[in-house]
């Protein structure tokens, strides 16, 4: 899901540069919606800082400690934290005791099993994270699922709030990659159309034919394969 060719490994490299030719300034602040193993601390480099946010503490302790069962966030080169907790709930609770994160990244990356957290994918959850991030940030939505098609849910959000979408659908192969879907959101068009962004994107651009999700209403019948 996270290999060279995928959405979020797109941005991680290329949002970089961009960024540096824009403000001088090249490490970048990066929010993780779902640990997982902590693969994506791997991509991260010295003056970096990413911040994963993990409901489940069992998942979490597989990853920290004196001795870790996976080992990428001890091996990080960056400066990390990990949030205990449901990920919007601990944004909310950021934003209320006024600490905005300023993430320039924030993968959203808890849809890939057959069950996903739908108030992850409310309009009122997309207005969050665009709170947390630096002006022309990067919102990337990991959507690959077998059961579901959340393109429209997600191109849907952001085409409601006036922001570019970009689908990027890699392939897998035999030496490890697996094929997957992010969705690319940003204010900040020049990065979507940057080269390598462009590149990779899919001519599928906005998908329709659904209903806005909101905190209110959701309906996982509509998206079904």
């Amino acid at each position: 899901y996270y290999a060279d060719n995928s959405g979020i490994s797109l941005a991680l490299a290329h949002y970089p540069p961009y960024l540096e030719a824009r403000t001088n300034r090249n490490s970048i602040r990066v929010g993780v919606v779902g640990l997982g193993v902590g693969t994506l601390a791997t991509f991260c480099r010295k003056g970096d800082y990413y911040r994963f946010y993990e409901i489940n503490p069992s998942v979490t302790a597989l990853s920290e400690g004196e001795e870790p069962y996976f080992t990428y966030l001890k091996d990080a080169a960056c400066s990390l934290e990990v949030v205990d907790g449901d990920a919007r709930i601990s944004m909310e609770r950021e934003l209320r005791s006024n600490r905005p994160q300023n993430f320039d990244v924030l993968a959203i990356d808890a849809f890939s099993s057959d069950s996903i957290p739908a108030h992850l994918l409310t309009r009122e959850a997309l207005k969050l994270y665009v709170q947390h991030l630096t002006p022309g940030g990067v919102l990337a939505v990991h959507i690959s699922n077998r059961h579901l098609d959340l393109r429209p849910v997600v191109t849907g959000l952001a085409a409601l709030e006036e922001l570019g979408a970009s689908i990027i659908s890699s392939e897998g192969d035999d030496k490890g990659r697996w094929s997957s879907t992010w969705v690319l959101i940003s204010a900040d068009e020049g990065f979507l159309h940057s080269p390598a962004i462009a590149k990779a994107t899919s001519d599928e651009g906005h998908v329709s034919g659904i209903d806005i999700w909101t905190d209110d209403y959701s309906n996982m019948y509509q998206i079904l394969y």
